[in-house]
């Protein structure tokens, strides 16, 4: 089924519409076989939709059906269809953290592969909040809730940041390269690759959305982490959540802003070993080179 959809993915990119069907209706002729055997279809899904269609399915966690952008430009399309599951070692850490009941914030969330990670292990009783600024990344966040039917996951459409209003979306060939720019850097993006979106402060998300607690907050703001906890205040000071954040954006380096701003909340800051399970703490600034994810946590759990 993986070869199949990338093949008919490759084909789509290069707009050769003809021998992108002719790949998809091959997998629909497999999942015919399949059928007649009575083996699970699950992977095959993808070939009930129409070319047009601005997503894909990819299978995730076994048993959930992704929706992702219809690409083999996009990260998370081509690392799912390749090695069938996310590749950051911090998503061994992310899975093993969560408890049922959770209150989870995925700011970033592009197609959602910590959000519906989230969403599996907090369970019914939890909530998870998506916040995807991307229109093309939102439709698929949209879609893997409605097809999984993940009443508890809330896909918040916009950017966090330190302010309400509006804000630019810098478009990529790849999303999850999108980025919030300012003014000033406007005009370093080629003309019509923007979204205009609507920012907010995470603050003002947990009201609106009556929320009473946040456990674990996620945030991949390409470079513009540091805003979006600066519209965190109540949160970081009521809350005290366990943070995972990018440390590494694109070739900016290391975002020793957010480090510092952390430290001076009284978070301990850590990077994973995977495997063994273990925070080993980050202690001096060198430390943070050459690490894409920094987990901060609070001192009452350090």
């Amino acid at each position: 089924a993986k070869i199949i959809q990338s093949l008919y993915l490759a084909y789509r990119d290069l707009g050769q519409r003809d021998l992108a069907k002719y790949w998809r209706d091959m997998g629909l002729a497999r999942a015919g076989e399949i059928r007649d055997e009575d083996s699970d279809l699950i992977g095959f899904k993808w070939t009930e939709l129409e070319i047009e269609t601005p997503f894909t399915y990819v299978t995730f966690e076994e048993q959930l059906l992704l929706a992702v952008e219809p690409s083999l430009r996009s990260l998370v399309t081509s690392v799912l269809i390749a090695q069938g599951d996310w590749f950051e070692k911090e998503m061994e850490f992310w899975r093993n953290w969560l408890q049922p009941g959770m209150t989870v914030i995925d700011v970033g969330a592009n197609a959602g592969v910590y959000t519906f990670s989230a969403a599996l292990r907090v369970g019914p009783e939890g909530c998870v909040l998506a916040v995807e600024p991307f229109s093309g990344c939102v439709r698929c966040l949209e879609e893997t809730c409605t097809i999984n039917q993940l009443t508890w996951v809330k896909v918040c459409a916009g950017a966090a940041s330190d302010r309400n209003g509006t804000a630019q979306l810098a478009l990529h060939g790849a999303s999850e390269l999108n980025e919030i720019v300012s003014s000033d850097e406007e005009a370093t993006v080629k003309p019509g690759n923007f979204e205009e979106v609507s920012c907010f402060t995470l603050d003002s998300l947990i009201e609106q959305e009556a929320i009473s607690k946040v456990d674990l907050l996620k945030i991949d703001a390409e470079g513009h982490e540091l805003q979006v906890l600066a519209g965190s205040n109540r949160i970081l000071t009521e809350f005290s959540p366990t943070i995972l954040y990018e440390n590494i954006a694109g070739s900016r380096g290391s975002n020793l802003a957010v480090a510092d701003f952390l430290r001076d909340r009284g978070y301990q800051l850590f990077q994973y070993q995977p495997y063994l399970g273990q925070l080993i703490p980050i202690n001096s600034r060198e430390d943070l080179q050459g690490r894409l994810n920094i987990i901060a946590l609070p001192e009452s759990e350090s």
